[in-house]
């Protein structure tokens, strides 16, 4: 089958990636666009994370019928992902990094899985099915476009990524953020995602959490050992921070020694453990000629009241309570409410976006 006659759709499915600057939206460019070039019967998007050392692919976006079926949540892919090691073409694919064709008779259709990859590693598949076998210039299409969809995602991570530690930037922060609490709204969860609403209805201790961090005396670390130790202190924490958190916690640095981390729908109990077990993840890493550095942290709930003002002050306070309060802690703004050592803001004042 030859592309020749599909190339309005071609200069379209390009024009229709290279406008996104959402991911989740590019994603679903690419996949639509591929489906209409090529008329596929589907394809499928399939992202690779790691889970408990563990190599896992969750399907993302998939198209068929010229409708898209399917766009997964990050916060439940924990639930729907599965292993590997259980895909053999999965797993052959990602070993050599090429593409593969399956010829499935039963279904009366040709399978294509494309590997996608970033920075030389492979960190997506690409599935398409089709009624007939594509020859070679098709596939010459397909590949094309993949770079140009590989290409697009490189400028993006320039764009939202620090780039001294590759964390996500503030710029990133602003635009996760208000995701988030647009998430939150109970309408616009019920249309867009009733699968993820049903299951968070079932888990209602399940909440988006933010946490603020700060180096404990770093300007006493640029002073005494200069700042190029500084800078790698602040690229090994980026380091640990990886390590600590999941695949779809959110992390960033803010500025300075200032990280901020959105936790992924979990309960308090759990933000806590997993707060407090990088705390002590950083105290007990040895850093290069600096030694001991130790973290404070301050965490609290995202709720559908508030607005992106309202929750970085919370998690600031909570902060700067365990920074006056003996450093090298986790705080949460909710229990020290609680308790009464800190005073609630008031979360009805005008919404003042960053």
């Amino acid at each position: 089958m030859s592309l020749v006659y599909s190339s309005p759709s071609l200069l379209k499915s390009i024009i229709a990636i290279t406008e996104q600057r959402d991911r989740g939206k590019l994603e679903s460019s690419l996949v639509r666009g591929l489906f209409e070039t090529i008329r596929a019967r589907h394809v499928t998007l399939h992202k690779l994370f790691q889970a408990d050392g563990e190599d896992r692919v969750f399907a993302v976006v998939e198209f068929s019928n010229g409708r898209q079926v399917q766009l997964q949540d990050e916060d439940i892919v924990f639930e729907n992902g599965y292993p590997l090691s259980d895909r053999p073409e999965f797993s052959a694919c990602y070993r050599d990094g090429q593409p593969l064709t399956f010829e499935q008779p039963e279904r009366k259709c040709f399978r294509y899985l494309y590997p996608i990859r970033k920075r030389g590693s492979v960190m997506a598949f690409l599935e398409i099915n089709h009624d007939a076998a594509l020859d070679e210039a098709s596939q010459r299409v397909i590949s094309g476009i993949l770079s140009i969809y590989c290409n697009f995602l490189e400028i993006l991570d320039y764009s939202e990524h620090d780039t001294l530690t590759g964390l996500l930037n503030r710029k990133t922060f602003d635009t996760n953020l208000l995701k988030i609490l647009a998430g939150l709204q109970p309408s616009e969860a019920a249309k867009v995602r009733p699968t993820l609403s049903r299951r968070r209805s079932r888990q209602s201790d399940f909440k988006h959490w933010m946490g603020v961090i700060d180096i404990d005396h770093f300007k006493r670390i640029n002073d005494q050992f200069g700042h190029l130790y500084g800078d790698e202190v602040l690229l090994l924490l980026a380091r640990l921070m990886r390590e600590s958190f999941r695949f779809q916690d959110k992390l960033f640095r803010f500025g300075g020694e200032e990280f901020v981390v959105l936790l992924a729908p979990t309960e308090f109990s759990n933000a806590l453990s997993v707060f407090e077990r990088f705390r002590q993840n950083v105290e007990e890493f040895h850093f290069p000629q600096v030694g001991r550095v130790t973290v404070s942290l301050g965490f609290t709930e995202i709720q559908l009241i508030d607005n992106p003002t309202v929750v970085f002050g919370q998690a600031d306070e909570a902060l700067y309570f365990a920074k006056q309060n003996g450093r090298n802690r986790v705080c949460s703004y909710e229990k020290l409410v609680e308790s009464g050592e800190i005073e609630s803001q008031d979360t009805t004042s005008n919404i003042v976006f960053f």
